[in-house]
């Protein structure tokens, strides 16, 4: 009789407690889908990151990262205007396709932001493409050649400027040095005002038509800070403005 009561009592036990267990082992697992979910990639991001291609790639160079654990690198994909990768030359191909505008640099070096506080970019490079360049010629024929070779080139120009000559061809045996003279642009451009200033740009030279636009005479009282450097019988040669 005993043993009949404590076997019903074990099934008791065992009907009451059976029904809990189940219940917290499906917790647990549930928790553990749950956090193997937070922490897996979702695949559709993983795959549109590795199919990523580039629109411009920069390869087989030295490229200047700024960065202190990696500070070169071979090549850059670049993806519009965002960079995308930075590294070899052989694991940027996957970012290439048949879209992907692709620059051999052969060794050459890209730099990040390159910045220069000297340059004067609009008064010494692109005006260059609108005016006679002087600075690399050497005498005053190739001065005088260079504005009627610009002429010649430029037939319908209502004024000629230009930049780049030295006193240095003009010094005489005494060692003065008159500078060069509006009678020698003249005789290859009289009807349009010519203006070349010069390499230092504290003078300008100029033709009389300059001269006579500028209201510049005989009389012409030099203001301070400036000069005129005058021919023999006192007519302006060339206009000098010192200064800063």
């Amino acid at each position: 009789m005993t043993s009949v009561l404590r076997y019903s009592k074990l099934t008791c036990l065992i009907a009451i407690l059976l029904p809990v267990l189940l219940l917290l082992n499906a917790c647990t697992q549930e928790s553990d889908v749950t956090k193997e979910k937070d922490t897996e990639v979702p695949k559709e991001k993983t795959t549109e990151l590795s199919e990523e291609k580039a629109t411009l790639v920069l390869k087989n160079g030295s490229v200047y990262t700024m960065e202190e654990d990696r500070p070169t690198a071979e090549a850059v994909a670049i993806s519009d205007d965002e960079i995308i990768f930075v590294g070899s030359s052989t694991d940027v191909e996957k970012y290439i396709s048949d879209d992907t505008q692709v620059i051999d640099l052969k060794g050459k070096m890209v730099s990040p932001g390159f910045m220069d506080g000297h340059t004067h970019p609009p008064g010494q490079w692109t005006t260059k493409l609108f005016e006679v360049d002087l600075t690399n010629l050497k005498s005053h024929e190739d001065y005088i050649q260079a504005v009627a070779d610009f002429r010649k080139d430029h037939p319908d120009a209502k004024i000629i400027t230009g930049r780049g000559w030295k006193n240095g061809p003009y010094e005489q045996a005494d060692g003065t040095n008159p500078g060069p003279k509006k009678e020698d642009l003249d005789e290859v451009v009289s009807d349009i005002p010519v203006i070349l200033n010069s390499i230092d740009g504290h003078s300008v030279w100029v033709n009389s038509k300059a001269l006579e636009m500028a209201g510049i005479t005989d009389e012409t009282q030099v203001a301070k800070g400036g000069m005129i450097e005058r021919n023999p019988d006192d007519s302006p040669a060339v206009f000098y403005v010192k200064g800063n």
